[in-house]
């Protein structure tokens, strides 16, 4: 599901229209959303820019400020190349964007794990 900041949206100035809450779990913690606001998300390229629409849900204290979930990427047809660090989204013309990658800290582990070689 695509998830935004509460304060960003709210900043955004667009409409947020209220829902039956739901639990929303799986980043670092347990929310409740009984909001959620429509957006049109725009990626710049040189020659061209792609145009998506999602819906996302209100959390407070969003630590990434906005989530594209999969509930969007699929629908949208995007395509991530982490070998390559690009993304291309088939329902903008194949509009080829670049990702960054970043290491997450492994919470799980309480001592160092090492790789076999």
């Amino acid at each position: 599901m695509t998830l935004i900041d509460s304060a960003l949206a709210k900043d955004l100035n667009v409409p947020i229209h209220k829902i039956k809450p739901i639990p929303i779990s799986g980043i670092r913690s347990q929310h409740i959303s009984d909001t959620y606001v429509k957006l049109t998300l725009q990626f710049y390229r040189p020659k061209a820019t792609a145009e998506v629409h999602a819906e996302a849900y209100l959390v407070d204290g969003l630590h990434t400020k906005l989530l594209l979930g999969i509930n969007v990427m699929g629908a949208e047809g995007f395509k991530l190349d982490f070998e390559q660090r690009q993304a291309t989204i088939t329902s903008c013309q194949d509009t080829v964007f670049p990702i960054g990658l970043q290491a997450k800290l492994n919470h799980v582990a309480t001592r160092p794990v090492y790789a076999a070689v």
